[in-house]
């Protein structure tokens, strides 16, 4: 073993130092006494030793494809991908790796990925890419054939024998031959089919190809059975089964023991038969074979109906079973003769059902290509028919077959528009539309260009193996596509050698096309575009009906790709209108999930014991708060801007007894209308564009809590109405929900305006006010509890820079006098930010000249002599107003030109000052 290990890696060697080659074929580096395992071993050694990229990868393609003939399907994915995905390696190496992947998924027989990877492969590949293009080719041939595509299988497999022979590659000639006879013969061209077989086996024993000569020879045996040359079937079948064995190819023991099993139940052996049924149903099931699995049941159904075993209709019905799970949407290749020998078996045991069947066989066999078989089974069926009741006669053939066709268009397309529905981003549309256009028709590759104001772009393409504009056959292509969207009609032209129109349209020549299809992508009489399909390698003829259906897909398609693009727009118009509604949402989840966070920490903090001020008007302030925190009534709370509104708000919360759940704030101003009802009642998924989950509102959230609300008077109307009702029916609804959902929260409502102002203004309910005005607290302005400035100064500080206020007293006295002579129009709130600024930027002193300017200066200049007493700017402010709207008899425009102001700063103005109109003309 070992000497034959260093053998192979010398050949490995060789092959990589001495040719410009980017596969390695297994049969080429093994001799013929060799192995897979031992070929395995070989392959992992030399990659080792091996630092170039490329050579490492196609050593990696060896090793998979290794483990892919030794059925190792999950070793040979891992193995291929990497390959595939190495960065810098040429395409053709790439392409062999995607050929590998697709023959995994061919063993595991899912057909539409096998498909899809052949033509990843066929993208990459160019027509003197001889080694790579044979396999390319070979696997895409074979897909063909096993999705029942025979015509177009045929094509690939010829192109599969030509580019052979060009290589003069007699190991990938055995194949394509052998392939040619397969289809040939599903066709119903038998004779040509031997022919090819035998020529098969004339070139894999000239080369000595064990596989090949394997695989022919099982072909062969499955001929001379259905030709009734039963003693040369079982030869065929030993050699196969002694060759399989010999390399280990187990995928093919199953379909060998079934070429036993026929010969010897048609020579009447039936024992003997019954062991190899009973063999191949256990190699198919080991190896999970799907196709072989139906097959193998029916045969052993046949076997134990000879024998008289009753268990023959249990085989038969797991046979029809696993087909019609094997392609869920049309009768799967064999089922008709799964369904002949049921019905026969139940016709013989005198089950009246049994003639179901048998017609049921006889639709399906009539759409079948005229095999050996078939010829047979549709024989045997002319007499059983002849014994059955007229009514158990099928249909005639052309009604079925087209019932049949229509049935399976109808739910193709709504399959596929199902599909392409499922998406919602535009170009994910396109490329399950592209996906679907390929895969139905058979084209190789494909793309979508939209159109809009005569600007063409290429939305979506695949298997180009760069920019579409960049193919040699660019002209051709685009004066196609160009052609479809001018006049809004479909373009074919499967085969363009023979295509009589083709020459007549288009004026470029191409080079590498054999087959064309274009449609129009329309909606009514506007064309938004086109789907265009070719193929390189392959002629592709659809049939009329197949054209059809694309028609009727393409108009589905316009309709989804128009519906995607609108649905987009809307999407990002949405998106940029909502930046400042979601930055807004986001802030205030932030503020819940902090506030949940700091529970413990605000019920000290929030204490109203704390809150400062020794005036007496503070004073009578904590003695009313003492008496409103242990209830549950709705306060109302009015001052002024900076005096401490939602401080008192929590206070209230934190020392009560809904102190342990949610307190929420929410400034009624600072919240569009727009969003402030899904903010206070919460939404339901799916209730407007971006409602991609339920979401709790504040009222819920804070249920059992309490809920500040403030600058109420800013809310409109129509939330005005709807939170009178919450307040009413102690319950709330979601924005897009119908079930009402009971909360059960406090509220502390705010306004820096006196509330008969806003109700006199019409911008407050009267009945709204009463519901939430059952205690007012009034706080007072700073310029009225002057005393407190001290106490708040050296509180202010303390939070500032975490130390005491250790100044002399002269210089306290001397800041605190500039602070007593200040109106402090922003209340507590501006004296805090005086503080932290003078902590901030001075030098750890009470330094005035820190102070802001404004408070410098009007501190010289803010009070004037008035009659009998000092009157402050704001009353001066005040008076004036006051003086200029009784002069303009209450009309705003006319009083602020008396004032010189523009109208929006009075209304501002009155506002703030708390100042009616209709109040003061009235006094």
């Amino acid at each position: 073993m070992p000497g034959k290990l260093s053998e192979i890696r010398q050949k490995i060697r060789a092959i990589l130092d001495s040719e410009d080659s980017t596969v390695i074929e297994v049969a080429r580096i093994m001799t013929r006494g060799g192995n897979l395992e031992t070929a395995l071993r070989a392959a992992k050694a030399e990659k080792r030793v091996r630092k170039d990229a490329v050579e490492k990868a196609i050593l990696s393609n060896l090793i998979a494809r290794i483990h892919l003939d030794s059925s190792r399907f999950s070793e040979t994915l891992e193995t291929a991908q990497k390959a595939a995905g190495r960065k810098g390696i040429p395409n053709p190496v790439r392409a062999y790796s995607y050929c590998i992947i697709a023959t995994v998924y061919l063993r595991r027989e899912e057909y539409m990925r096998t498909e899809a990877y052949c033509k990843k492969a066929l993208a990459l590949t160019e027509e003197n890419d001889d080694a790579v293009l044979v396999y390319v080719l070979n696997i895409t041939g074979v897909v063909h054939y096993l999705r029942g595509k025979y015509s177009l299988a045929l094509e690939y497999h010829k192109s599969h024998k030509k580019v052979s022979e060009k290589l003069g590659s007699k190991t990938q000639l055995i194949r394509a031959v052998g392939n040619i006879a397969i289809t040939l013969s599903h066709l119903g061209r038998d004779e040509e089919g031997i022919e090819y077989l035998l020529q098969a086996r004339e070139i894999g024993t000239e080369i000595g190809d064990k596989l090949s000569l394997g695989y022919t020879a099982n072909n062969l045996a499955y001929y001379r059975i259905s030709t009734g040359k039963l003693e040369e079937a079982l030869d065929e079948a030993r050699e196969a089964l002694r060759i399989f064995e010999e390399t280990g190819h187990k995928w093919m023991f199953a379909d060998c023991h079934m070429n036993f099993a026929l010969a010897y139940l048609e020579q009447g052996k039936v024992d003997l038969a019954a062991e190899h049924a009973r063999k191949a149903l256990s190699c198919a099931e080991e190896l999970e074979q799907r196709t072989n699995l139906p097959r193998a049941h029916n045969l052993l159904g046949r076997v134990l109906a000879a024998q008289g075993n009753p268990v023959a209709g249990t085989h038969f019905t797991k046979s029809i079973e696993l087909y019609r799970r094997l392609q869920p949407d049309k009768d799967a290749e064999g089922i008709e003769f799964a369904m002949l020998e049921y019905g026969k078996y139940l016709l013989a045991h005198g089950e009246s059902e049994g003639a179901t069947h048998v017609r049921k066989a006889a639709e399906v066999l009539k759409r079948r290509p005229p095999t050996i078989e078939v010829r047979k089974a549709r024989e045997e069926l002319r007499e059983l028919l002849a014994g059955i009741s007229e009514e158990s006669h099928p249909a005639p053939e052309e009604k079925v077959e087209k019932v049949e066709r229509d049935r399976d268009n109808f739910r193709k397309i709504l399959e596929i528009t199902k599909a392409i529905n499922s998406e919602t981003e535009t170009e994910e549309v396109l490329e399950r539309i592209l996906d679907a256009a390929i895969e139905t028709s058979g084209a190789e590759r494909g793309f979508i260009v939209l159109v809009e104001d005569k600007n063409w772009e290429f939305a979506a393409q695949s298997n180009f193996p760069g920019n579409v504009t960049s193919d040699s056959d660019y002209p051709t292509i685009c004066e196609i596509a160009a052609k479809v969207i001018s006049d809004g009609t479909v373009f074919t032209a499967g085969n363009i050698r023979r295509s009589e129109t083709f020459g007549r349209l288009i004026s470029a020549v191409p080079s590498a096309l054999k087959g064309v299809f274009a449609f129009p992508l329309a909606i009514k009489e506007k064309v938004m575009g086109a789907v265009y399909l070719d193929s390189r390698f392959a002629v592709v003829d659809l049939p009329q009906e197949t054209v059809s259906f694309m028609v009727t897909l393409m108009e589905q398609a316009a309709l989804i790709i128009d519906k995607a693009r609108l649905y987009q727009r809307v999407r990002a118009l949405s998106e940029k209108l909502g930046e400042k509604l979601e930055k807004t949402r986001l802030n205030l989840e932030q503020t819940r999930s902090d506030l949940e966070k700091k529970q413990q920490e605000l019920e000290l903090r929030y204490s109203y014991k704390n809150i400062i001020g020794k005036s007496a008007k503070m004073q009578e302030l904590f003695q009313l708060l003492d008496r409103v925190a242990e209830t549950d009534i709705p306060v109302f709370i009015c001052g002024e801007s900076g005096t401490g509104k939602e401080l008192v708000a929590k206070a209230i919360h934190y020392n009560g007894p809904r102190r342990k759940r949610h307190f929420m704030a929410l400034n009624c101003a600072a919240i569009p209308e727009s969003l402030l009802e899904s903010e206070l009642f919460g939404y339901e998924k799916g209730a407007f564009t971006g409602a991609d989950t339920t979401k709790k509102g504040l009222f819920e959230i804070t249920h059992g809590g309490t809920f500040f609300l403030d600058e109420i008077g800013n809310m409109s109307a129509g939330m005005q109405r709807k939170l009178l009702r919450v307040l009413q029916e102690k319950a709330i609804r979601r924005v897009g929900g119908k079930k009402l959902i009971d909360v059960d929260t406090r509220i502390v409502s705010a306004s820096n305006v006196d509330p008969r102002q806003l109700i006199d203004a019409g911008e407050l309910r009267e009945d709204l006010y009463y519901r939430l005005n059952v205690l007012t607290i009034e706080l007072p302005p700073l310029r009225e509890r002057k005393e407190d400035i001290p106490h708040l100064v050296e509180h202010f500080w303390e939070r500032a820079t975490n130390t005491s206020l250790e100044v002399s007293e002269d210089e306290k006295k001397e800041f605190l006098k500039i602070l007593m002579d200040y109106e402090w129009p922003g209340n507590v709130r501006e004296l805090e930010n005086e503080i932290s600024r003078v902590a901030s930027i001075g030098d750890g002193t009470l330094n005035a000249k820190y102070l802001s300017r404004h408070i410098l200066t009007d501190t010289a200049s803010e009070h004037v002599t008035g009659v009998g007493k000092r009157l402050s700017l704001r009353e001066i402010e005040e008076s004036l107003i006051k003086a200029a709207l009784e002069e303009a008899e209450g009309n705003k425009s006319r009083a602020a030109r008396i004032l010189g102001i523009p109208r929006t700063t009075l209304t501002s103005k009155l506002k703030k000052l708390g100042i009616s109109c209709r109040i003061e003309i009235s006094s």
